[in-house]
């Protein structure tokens, strides 16, 4: 495991990019670039995996804390989006917002991931000030 946690430690944030949706147009910018961005708010980067036949447990949620329907792809993902719908300090979730870039060393890579929560602006990690 400590390999594996080693393998991009020496990564600068400057090497990742995000692609994204904004105003209906897909852009791409670096990680740096994209602090100003309301990521709850964008449209998904891909479509939901529903196979045809398959056991596949895709759906959208009504999330009462967005006022919107967001999608997942398992019972998994279904669950987590209860439990921050609940939680007080999430003001904001979206669903596959962006696709992450970046070169590994040997080739590049891409990851949408599942959700982008926003947190209020009180939020605090217990232990830390």
């Amino acid at each position: 495991m400590g390999q594996l946690a080693d393998a991009y430690a020496d990564l600068d944030p400057g090497a990742f990019d995000l692609g994204f949706f904004e105003d209906g147009v897909q852009v791409r910018r670096s990680l740096a670039a994209c602090w100003d961005v309301s990521f709850e708010r964008a449209a998904p980067v891909r479509p939901f995996r529903r196979p045809k036949g398959g056991k596949s447990f895709a759906g959208w949620y009504f999330c009462a804390t967005t006022g919107e329907h967001i999608g997942y792809e398992s019972w998994l993902e279904r669950d987590r989006l209860i439990l921050l719908d609940a939680d007080l300090q999430v003001t904001g979730v979206g669903s596959q917002p962006f696709w992450l870039h970046w070169h590994d060393g040997q080739r590049r890579r891409r990851h949408a991931p599942d959700y982008f929560v926003r947190f209020s602006a009180c939020f605090s990690i217990p232990g830390f000030v």
